[in-house]
């Protein structure tokens, strides 16, 4: 099973239907058809960062609820203090400049040996390190 994981950038982009929710669309469809099943990966720090964006953006009410809808895809939700070794990737990536939850989006990416789904720009910094399955921002 070929293993994915979605940051915040990749979540947002699809609950708000921008141009590279088809990317991530076609992921969760494959995901929930039981053909050959991609495990899709969502770390904690990540999950939070949606919860944060959502409220601030709009309600806490809308928070709340869009957690509840993210929590009905089949995506497994990844607690990374029980992970030392995402837990000091994330600081080496920290370092190379990465902001908070990019850096532990990459930690779990290269610590599962999974392809992270996204379209975050900060990520180029360290293209190379991991597989990235870029989405596309424009139709």
């Amino acid at each position: 099973m070929a293993r994915k994981v979605l940051d915040s950038w990749s979540i947002l982009s699809f609950l708000e239907d921008t141009p590279a929710a088809e990317g991530v669309e076609r992921l969760l469809l494959t995901a929930e058809s039981g053909k050959v099943r991609p495990v899709l990966l969502l770390g904690v720090v990540s999950w939070t960062e949606i919860y944060y964006s959502v409220a601030k953006a709009a309600s806490q009410n809308d928070a709340e609820r869009t957690m509840l809808e993210i929590s009905e895809l089949p995506i497994q939700l990844v607690a990374l203090a029980e992970q030392p070794d995402i837990l000091r990737q994330a600081a080496i990536y920290r370092l190379k400049g990465l902001p908070n939850e990019p850096a532990f989006a990459a930690a779990l990416a290269r610590t599962m040996k999974a392809e992270l789904v996204t379209g975050n720009p900060c990520f180029k910094a360290v293209t190379g390190e991991f597989r990235i399955r870029w989405l596309k921002e424009d139709a």
